[in-house]
């Protein structure tokens, strides 16, 4: 986590700064970081898949369903950090500020907001919430440099469902992705599990192009 978020420091300061006038190019140079560091991984270890020793190892039965202790331990952990994220988004200082400088960055900044700190916060604190969630996949499957990629690509899609800026809508439509994939995988095709998600965004944007619950963010649609 730490390594992770040291890492978007990095990042920010020095390429993504560049881009904040322009975030269509930020989306870009993401893409393009993509691969680069897929392939810098590739090159230091190898492509082959990893896997650790699961850290808890119990499993329950429960009315004939089998539940492993470590997706409990996941999924509790999950709640833990998005309650923590509500929490500083939506009642501190902190959050309030962060949420004035997406409002209006110049009128944050006359109001003395320090905007560019703030924006690097977040970038920090959204690399080391990535390390956090690559630590807890890694606990429940094996991975490859490529699994980020996808994951990456599923998120997109989580935000595109909810509405780009809605916190809110992202969870929500997480849960929704999360439910739609388990039952493919059981009851339909596992192997087009993924095409699901992006069928499911397609059809969403279709029919709310600002997503199910309307996103805050991005442009808007003339009426």
């Amino acid at each position: 986590i730490l390594a992770v978020g040291l890492m978007g420091y990095v990042l920010e300061r020095g390429l993504f700064r560049f881009t904040l006038e322009r975030p269509t190019n930020g989306f870009i140079v993401s893409l393009g970081l993509i691969v680069v560091l897929q392939h810098v991984v590739v090159l230091c270890w190898n492509p082959n898949q990893k896997s650790i020793p699961r850290p808890l190892t119990t499993v329950w039965e429960v009315g004939g369903v089998r539940i492993a202790s470590v997706r409990v331990m996941v999924i509790l952990i999950t709640i833990a950090v998005v309650a923590l994220s509500f929490r500083m988004i939506t009642a501190s200082r902190y959050g309030r500020a962060l949420r004035a400088s997406v409002e209006d960055r110049d009128t944050a900044a006359l109001m003395g907001i320090p905007v560019r700190r703030y924006i690097t916060g977040v970038f920090v604190l959204g690399s080391a919430l990535a390390g956090l969630g690559g630590a807890l996949l890694i606990a429940l499957f094996p991975i490859t440099p490529f699994t980020g990629g996808t994951m990456v690509m599923k998120g997109f899609a989580v935000a595109l469902i909810g509405g780009l800026g809605n916190i809110y809508g992202a969870v929500a439509a997480g849960l929704i992705l999360g439910i739609v994939e388990g039952f493919s995988a059981g009851y339909g095709f596992s192997q087009w599990t993924d095409a699901y998600s992006f069928v499911l965004m397609i059809l969403v944007l279709i029919v709310r192009p600002h997503g199910l619950f309307g996103g805050t963010s991005g442009p808007r649609m003339a009426s």
